[in-house]
């Protein structure tokens, strides 16, 4: 078992993680805030830093708030949203500074204020969602459908409700859930590269009033295509265009070709 080392978090990094000192080296944690105390374990140590896992936070800042999404710890998505909102602002103008006077040597650089957005939550115009088959010992179902576990590509939860996009995006998430295993939808297997659905992609015209679903494949024949979406039809008269496209390819990303406009003009 490797060493377990108390740590004073002093600034957050570039990538959200938090950044304190082992033994005077710079040690990067996969959580905590400026002000804290934790616990973490060395999991990764190179010449010039330390990458260390959370254990557990021993003292809390007074910065940190309680996240509205339950999944902020489990999910790789709002990585600072235990953190006050005009404190995010502070430490990413920062990173701004930071990243022109050690990487680009620059100097006494001015750097403005950040324009906060007005809208903290559903925001968003667009999210990827993401299918896997399950691992039962994590899950009661034999596929996923959701986003990934923080620092990992292979593990997806099944997520309940983001806060990130809108009220629309949450429950077509449930709807394509369900329908995948009430028709028997083959799902994506990310390790042996096989089944049908592999991302959801949700977009909205947030002043246009549309919106978009887009279903990518792999190359299998989609043989429930035509029960599919006429129960989407049905049940999501708002949505305006639905698109069916294919990635036949072991790359893991939301892109393929179009195969299908299942209906509406398809942008």
């Amino acid at each position: 078992m490797k060493q377990l080392f108390e740590i004073d978090i002093v600034e957050l990094a570039f990538t959200g993680k938090a950044v304190g000192y082992v033994e005077g080296k710079v040690t990067f944690v996969n959580g905590g805030l400026p002000g804290e105390t934790v616990l973490a374990r060395i999991v990764k140590s190179r010449k010039t830093y330390n990458q260390a896992k959370l254990i557990r936070i021993l003292k809390n800042s007074p910065e940190r708030i309680d996240p509205i999404c339950e999944h902020n710890e489990l999910c790789g998505g709002c990585t600072w949203q235990d953190l006050e909102h005009e404190r995010q602002i502070f430490y990413k103008r920062q990173q701004i500074i930071n990243c022109l006077e050690h990487i680009g040597s620059f100097k006494e650089i001015e750097v403005a204020d950040l324009i906060p957005s007005p809208e903290l939550f559903f925001y968003r115009n667009k999210m990827e969602y993401s299918f896997n088959v399950a691992d039962l010992k994590y899950h009661d179902q034999p596929f996923v459908l959701g986003l990934h576990e923080r620092g990992r590509f292979d593990r997806i939860f099944n997520i309940n409700k983001c806060h990130l996009q809108s009220d629309i995006s949450n429950r077509l998430v449930h709807f394509v859930r369900q329908q995948t295993e009430e028709l028997d939808i083959p799902v994506y297997d990310l390790i042996n590269h096989t089944g049908l659905l592999r991302f959801l992609i949700i977009r909205e015209g947030k002043n246009s009033g549309q919106s978009m679903m887009v279903l990518v494949t792999g190359g299998d024949e989609f043989k429930a295509k035509d029960q599919f979406v006429a129960n989407l039809k049905e049940k999501f008269p708002e949505l305006t265009t639905a698109v069916w496209m294919v990635n036949d390819t072991i790359t893991n990303i939301a892109k393929g070709e179009i195969r299908e406009i299942f209906f509406g003009p398809g942008f």
